[in-house]
């Protein structure tokens, strides 16, 4: 009997997961379902069909003349036919097989459903007391120690609305950091020119990066190895073909290294984000701060990356030391990443997958203390940002906007 039970649970799987069991039930005949599938999976089972009153799925005229192909509006379905009128026991047979389809999906339904992490909602931060984020920028006017060229590398979006808005983005940080004391700020599109690279003091990159050719490559290394700051946010850490991935962890230090490797998931305020506070960028803020969107983790690094934040669940709030964070089973390492080669430093991020995040008081905060970082000046010119465009007249800064509603550009 377990061997029947066994078989009758292989047919079923194969039927369903091929996708042929719904596509007979609509398009084969009700006495060829009858005839060859119900008996099979009947006799491994035996009574429990019994369970279904006589009456339940009876078929129809239209629904068997659907089936046998002899609905005039279905004329043209492929026919596998086995001529002849149901009889009871095959009625009985059909609805034996059928209960027990229903029952073994159900329920491989309900374990998979049970399996899956629970769905994370886009949603916006609370806005925040200005006060309060002073107490975290300082308000003290300054410009850097020298003129700064940045450069913003961006490219086709290729998401949705609301997510991976790589032009609306360009769009809204170019004109805040031409702001900035003594910043000239330069686009590029999907990769910069030779001239680009020379020019730049900074290059901040938000774009899924293209397949680069090994001299792109070699330009890009040497940029960083000579002095050129990188800023990386989110999916600017992946380029594909993966075997190219070493050779792009050369020029910033992380990068995507395949589906089956590298991992990626929403967050929300359950996994806090968890920073390490003894590194520069982040010395004086707090020891963890909650968002809700998305990150990356087990990516190919190179030897001279250092992760300085990290996402656990808030249970390692108790946890007395960053490093303690960082060795845990379920911390996601390298939200945040610093990587030094030859005089460059790169600051990198996989977080930042939706729009309103860039609106979150918070997040800028991290991301200029980055800029700040990577140039080798202090922060303090770079602070202004923190609340440019997102503070209202009540002194709250932030949004509450979702920003789902937007139609993706590719220039």
């Amino acid at each position: 009997m377990k061997h029947r039970t066994l078989m009758g649970t292989v047919v079923l799987i194969w039927f369903i997961s091929a996708g042929f069991l719904s596509a007979a039930v609509r398009q084969i005949s009700f006495s060829f379902y009858a005839t060859i599938l119900a008996p099979v999976i009947s006799a491994c089972f035996g009574e429990l069909g019994n369970l279904l009153p006589a009456s339940f799925l009876e078929p129809t005229e239209h629904i068997r003349r659907q089936c046998d192909g002899t609905d005039p509006r279905r004329s043209g379905l492929r026919k596998i036919v086995i001529y002849g009128e149901p009889n009871e026991q095959e009625h009985t047979m059909t609805r034996r097989a059928l209960l027990l389809t229903v029952l073994l999906v159900s329920s491989t339904v309900q374990r998979v459903s049970a399996q899956r992490p629970p769905q994370i909602s886009p949603r916006p931060n609370a806005l925040v007391a200005k006060q309060e984020l002073l107490k975290l920028t300082g308000n003290k006017e300054a410009e850097p120690g020298k003129d700064v060229h940045m450069l913003w590398l961006y490219g086709p979006e290729d998401h949705g609305g609301g997510a991976h808005d790589y032009i609306r983005i360009k769009e809204l940080f170019v004109p805040m950091l031409r702001t900035i004391p003594r910043v000239t700020v330069d686009e590029a599109f999907q990769f910069p020119s030779q001239t680009q690279f020379d020019k730049a003091d900074l290059l901040i990159q938000f774009l899924h990066m293209p397949d680069l050719t090994e001299k792109q490559l070699q330009m890009y290394k040497s940029f960083v190895e000579h002095g050129g700051g990188v800023v990386s946010i989110h999916e600017s850490c992946i380029m594909r073909p993966v075997k190219r991935a070493a050779m792009y962890a050369e020029c910033i230090g992380c990068s995507w290294k395949g589906n089956k490797e590298s991992k990626w998931s929403k967050f929300d305020h359950s996994y806090p984000l968890f920073l390490n506070t003894e590194h520069p960028a982040f010395d004086g803020l707090p020891k963890s701060i909650r968002f809700n969107d998305e990150s990356y983790w087990n990516l190919l690094t190179r030897d001279k990356v250092e992760a300085i934040a990290a996402l656990a669940p808030e249970s390692r709030e108790s946890d007395v030391s960053f490093s303690d964070v960082l060795k845990s089973e379920d911390a996601r390492s390298h939200a945040f990443w610093t990587y030094q080669s030859g005089k460059g430093r790169v600051f990198g991020t996989t977080t930042v997958h939706y729009t309103y995040t860039y609106y979150d008081p918070m997040y800028r905060l991290l991301l200029m203390r980055g800029m700040a970082w990577t140039l080798n000046e202090d922060p303090a010119p770079f602070m202004p940002l923190v609340f440019h465009g997102i503070t209202n007249d009540n002194g709250l800064v932030g949004t509450t906007d979702g920003m789902l509603d937007y139609k993706n550009r590719k220039r």
